[in-house]
C-alpha cells in the first residue's frame, strides 16, 4: 500500500506507510491521528493487514468525525465484519 491522500465523510486525510522500524505503540499495525487527519500503518504487513488495519483506523477517523464513543471491541467488530464483505466482494 502506498501513501497518500482521500476522503472520510468529506473531510481530507493523508495515509502514511511507515518503513519498518517506525514505532506506533504497543504491538499496533497502525494509528489513527485525528487531530491531524492522519492514517500511520506499518509497511511489514501483509496486503489484507494493511487494508483491515485501513478499515480500523478509518472507522476510528469516523468516530472523532461523528463524535461516537465506541469501544475498541466494538471497533474491531465492525472491522472484521465489514472487511470479511468488502473483501468477498472483491475476490468475486
Amino acid at each position: 500500500m502506498k501513501s497518500g491522500s482521500f476522503k472520510i465523510a468529506g473531510q481530507s486525510w493523508k495515509l502514511k506507510v511507515l518503513k519498518k522500524h517506525a514505532k506506533l505503540g504497543d504491538d499496533s499495525f497502525g494509528y489513527c491521528d485525528s487531530d491531524n487527519n492522519i492514517i500511520y500503518l506499518h509497511a511489514e504487513t501483509t496486503n489484507d493487514q494493511q487494508k483491515s488495519t485501513l478499515l480500523h483506523e478509518a472507522i476510528h477517523a469516523l468516530e472523532y468525525i461523528y463524535d461516537i464513543d465506541l469501544t475498541e471491541h466494538q471497533v474491531k467488530c465492525l472491522e472484521s465484519g465489514l472487511f470479511s464483505i468488502f473483501n468477498f466482494r472483491l475476490r468475486t
